[in-house]
């Protein structure tokens, strides 16, 4: 249990409350692929209420219109187990439907790679990724609430093209809408920006999608 200290001397100790024991909080963590176990075991110990991680779309959809959901499953799973409330961030392009748009500048290309484009950008990729927003919402409605859409699609490597607020806005207005008529109480979580980026928000905002949107979130 962490201590309080004066003069060196302790004053006494705090003792920390589990997730499990908590009826609300807003702290939470980011959790990556490889460490979310351990990761949730200790975050239950401290006390966080909330956990964030991707449904990446070529990982559960590897094969067209097949799905794999344990990417989903075990993070929801193990987070919960904890008391933990995971929001479940819906992105990346896939292959499956959309080809690469690289960015012109080679050394930023070996930066970040190149990723397939969005699927607003392609009848057939759109069609495809709510099909696949259907089943993933579907699949997890009764263990996830909230709903994030897209991750930094302010960023050209996220994004996977040059950075559009009116597309980023209606894949936010058609993705939440199919996520509402599954799940009408959900929250939707939009924005997932790199950085505070207010004139990418008001942008998204004006494709009609402010009234769907609970939540604007943004990565400092």
């Amino acid at each position: 249990a962490p201590a309080f200290v004066f003069a060196g001397e302790p004053l006494g100790y705090v003792a920390p409350r589990h997730s499990r024991t908590i009826a609300a909080s807003p702290w939470g963590i980011q959790s990556g692929d490889n460490e979310r176990v351990t990761l949730f075991d200790r975050a239950g110990e401290l006390g966080v209420k909330w956990t964030r991680f991707l449904a990446v779309w070529p990982a559960i959809e590897s094969s067209k219109d097949r799905y794999d959901f344990t990417s989903v499953d075990e993070p929801v799973d193990a987070a919960r187990a904890q008391g933990i409330t995971p929001f479940v961030c819906l992105s990346n392009g896939n292959k499956l439907y959309s080809e690469a748009i690289p960015h012109p500048d080679r050394d930023w290309r070996l930066i970040y790679g190149v990723k397939p484009a969005p699927p607003i950008l392609n009848e057939e990729a759109m069609a495809a990724w709510l099909r696949w927003v259907d089943a993933v919402v579907t699949h997890a409605k009764d263990r996830v609430t909230h709903w994030e859409i897209w991750n930094e699609a302010n960023h050209y490597a996220y994004w996977g093209a040059k950075p559009n607020a009116a597309d980023y806005g209606r894949l936010v207005r058609l993705t939440a809408a199919r996520i509402k008529a599954i799940q009408p109480e959900a929250v939707i979580i939009a924005g997932a920006m790199a950085g505070l980026d207010p004139k990418f928000t008001a942008g998204f905002l004006a494709e009609d999608t402010a009234r769907q949107v609970d939540i604007v979130s943004f990565h400092n």
